[in-house]
Order: C-alpha cells, then sequence, then structure tokens
C-alpha cells in the first residue's frame, strides 16, 4: 500500500479550467481547450519544469472542431483532440471531426473524422502501434444541453500511418466522463457515469466498475472494481520495471449529473497491473488531493518526469458548472512502490 504517496502542490494554471483536453509530450504537460466559465475556450496552453506555464496558440475553431469535452491523446509527436461538442446557432452538439497538433512543424493538421460522433469519450494511445482507442461517451442528439442524450458503449480504434478507423468490440457498460489506461496491449477502462437505462444527462449515475480489453485477444473482461464510483475522473499512469505500472485515479465525483456540478471528491486510489499477470486483486486507496476537483484535464497518461499531474477542474459550486479552480498538483510515481 503507497503510505509515503502523497499529492504537493505545482504551479497553478494562468486561468481556471475544466473539461480541458492534452497529454505529455518532450518534457512539457499540454492542454487544449476546455470551458473557462465563460465561454468554451480553444487556447493551448504548455507546461515544463524550466519554462512553467506558456500560451502555444489555439486549437483550430472552425466548424466542427470541438476543443471541449473531447477525447486526447499524444501519438508520435502529434496531440490529437477527439470528438467533443462545437456551438452552432443556439444549441451545443456532439461532433466526430479529429484534429492533430504536430508539436515539431507546430502546425495543425485534420485527419480521418471518427465513425460514431460523441463527446465525453477518453482516448488512449498504443505508442508501440501507432493506434488510438476512442471509448464511450454520448451522443447528445439536437442539443448536447438537453436532456435527450444516449449513452455509448462503442469502442473504435485509428490508425495513425494510414488514417483510418476501425470499430472494436463494444464495453459491456455504456459510459460517459469516463478515463483510460493503456498497459502492456490492454486497454483498461475505469469509471464515468451513464443514465442506468435511461437517456438523461442530470442523472448520469456514477460507476465503479471497471473494465479490460485485451487488444491481441480481442476480448473484454472485468478488472477490480473502484473502492469509489466517479465520473470526470483523472487517471494517470506510473509505469514499473518488467511490464507492470500502477494506474492511479483521482478526483471526479460520486454524485449524479453533470450539469449541475456534482461535489468533487478528492480521493486516490491505485491498481498494481501488468499483462503477464494480469491486475491485482484491488484498488488501495492513498492520500487524497489538497483541493477536491471534478472534470480535471482529461489527457492521456499525464506523467512528466516521473510525476503524474492533476490539472484544473471545478470545486464546490452547487448548482453551477463552473471552473473554479486553477490548481495543479503533483505526485511523485517513485512513492508508489
Amino acid at each position: 500500500m503507497p503510505l509515503h504517496a502523497y499529492w504537493r502542490p505545482a504551479p497553478s494554471l494562468p486561468f481556471p479550467l475544466m473539461g480541458m483536453q492534452g497529454g505529455v509530450y518532450a518534457g512539457s504537460l499540454l492542454t487544449a481547450g476546455g470551458y473557462n466559465s465563460a465561454s468554451i475556450t480553444h487556447s493551448v496552453l504548455a507546461y515544463s519544469a524550466t519554462q512553467g506555464w506558456e500560451r502555444h496558440g489555439a486549437a483550430p475553431s472552425t466548424r466542427g472542431v470541438g476543443s471541449d469535452d473531447s477525447g486526447s491523446a499524444v501519438l508520435r509527436g502529434e496531440l490529437y483532440l477527439v470528438g467533443g461538442i462545437w456551438a452552432q446557432g443556439g444549441a451545443v452538439r456532439n461532433t466526430s471531426e479529429m484534429v492533430a497538433y504536430d508539436m515539431a512543424a507546430q502546425a495543425w493538421s485534420y485527419k480521418r473524422s471518427m465513425p460514431t460522433a460523441r463527446r465525453g469519450l477518453a482516448v488512449a494511445a498504443d505508442e508501440a502501434l501507432g493506434r488510438l482507442y476512442a471509448v464511450g461517451g454520448i451522443n447528445c442528439k439536437a442539443d448536447c444541453y438537453g436532456e435527450d442524450v444516449e449513452y455509448l458503449s462503442v469502442v473504435e480504434s485509428y490508425d495513425a500511418a494510414s488514417d483510418t478507423w476501425v470499430s472494436l468490440p463494444s464495453m459491456r457498460t455504456p459510459r460517459r466522463d469516463l478515463a483510460v489506461a493503456f498497459v502492456g496491449g490492454l486497454l483498461y477502462v475505469v469509471g464515468g457515469c451513464n443514465g442506468q437505462g435511461g437517456g438523461s444527462s442530470t442523472n448520469c449515475v456514477a460507476l465503479a466498475t471497471v473494465e479490460v480489453y485485451d487488444t491481441h485477444t480481442k476480448i473484454w473482461t472485468m478488472a477490480p472494481t473502484l473502492n469509489i464510483p466517479r465520473h470526470g475522473l483523472g487517471v494517470g499512469i506510473c509505469p514499473m520495471t518488467n511490464g507492470k505500472a500502477f494506474i492511479v485515479a483521482f478526483g471526479g465525483s460520486a454524485e449524479p449529473g453533470i450539469m449541475n456540478n456534482p461535489t468533487p471528491c478528492g480521493e486516490s486510489e491505485s491498481l498494481r497491473v501488468s499483462h503477464a499477470e494480469g491486475a491485482a486483486a484491488r484498488w488501495n486507496h492513498f492520500a487524497n488531493l489538497s483541493v477536491p476537483r471534478y472534470g480535471l484535464l482529461k489527457g492521456y497518461g499525464l506523467n512528466l518526469n516521473g510525476f503524474l499531474y492533476s490539472v484544473g477542474g471545478s470545486t464546490v459550486e452547487p448548482g453551477k458548472l463552473s471552473p473554479s479552480s486553477s490548481v495543479v498538483e503533483k505526485l511523485d510515481c517513485n512513492n508508489l512502490v
């Protein structure tokens, strides 16, 4: 049990944000888009230990490109923004568009759109095979702020070399605002929420279940459940030796609902996994976030120089979805061993 693991303060964001996307590349932690309490933003920020937070322009704001509630991951030097929401007239809709930011060229490009339009999805990266896995989310149909939504169990894989998508076997449980991890050919799907058979967004009930997809056998199995059901959480990966890793879940909310700003939780828990041995018997709780937050940075992996980062999110402001936090905290992976 990681008795010596704890979260410590890190430099704050330049302004409060929630629901943003991002990832880690070449010594920098990246965020793109999100909600800043006034509107959906397209800002791109980068943090490094030497430079602190810096602005890096903006994601495309053209028709159909989502920069809030998208899935995201860094793959082979590019930051991908997948799906999400965009404004059309007086309504907000989900999208299937995908764009990528080439860090070396410092330029955005359009990629092949996902087969399934959705928001609230999560994306994992398989660096070895050059693939992305887009998991879950919702189809919010005519209006993403409305109540007529469809929770999805859809899983689709993108091949960067050929710029093509394929459909994979669906998860057992539809879910949105989930988190994912990819370790040794295994795709872990953690938490999230769904309508328990209904289509209401405000009654999105938090899930504790964890599913695992084996990319070799193409079979889904169940892993140990979280100690605390949660959605809008962060998940990071702490690699160990011999193909093992810790998956760390933190923050989010155990309360139902999305737009009503559910009360955030600060609890953190970890699960030791490996391809050869599978997952440990249970998740272990350790130190809480100093500031409980919901709707944290949705980037994949979130491991920068051996530290996991919990970035931004919403604190307690009942009845209002608002990014009231610019707080950033970090966790030393070495303390989990």
